[in-house]
């Protein structure tokens, strides 16, 4: 079973820094990026997302 922190929230917006997309979504009226997610075809901005954080290597 895979572990993490395991949240949803809607996405605000992709931004591309280099090799690495940070995925900032709103979380409990807050903003929040995440740096060097894995994400699967293409999300429209305000759709609903689901994300688990690990810390597991690539």
């Amino acid at each position: 079973m895979e572990s993490g922190i395991h949240f949803h929230g809607k996405l605000d917006r992709l931004i591309h820094r280099g090799k690495h997309v940070i995925i900032r979504i709103w979380l409990d009226k807050k903003s929040l990026d995440l740096i060097r997610v894995k994400a699967g075809g293409f999300i429209e901005p305000g759709s609903e997302i689901e994300v688990t954080i690990t810390n597991e290597k690539d």
